[in-house]
């Protein structure tokens, strides 16, 4: 919830995503997302806000590159 509260993903997560990114980095927006799902907050409007392709994230986020 504080992570939430901060706009961790929104912050920090999103606007520092790159497709050379981390494996952590990569999961960390995973956690952040699943805990989005499970507080029932919309979870997919910053990909929008950031400009990040959202595209890009999953393919990465599926294949772990």
């Amino acid at each position: 919830m504080l992570l939430e509260f901060s706009q961790y993903l929104e912050n920090y997560l999103w606007p520092n995503y790159s497709t050379d990114a981390t494996d952590a980095h990569v999961l960390s927006i995973v956690v952040m997302v699943n805990e989005k799902f499970r507080e029932r907050v919309p979870a997919w409007e910053v990909s929008d806000s950031v400009g990040t392709s959202l595209q890009a994230w999953v393919v990465c986020a599926n294949m772990g590159d």
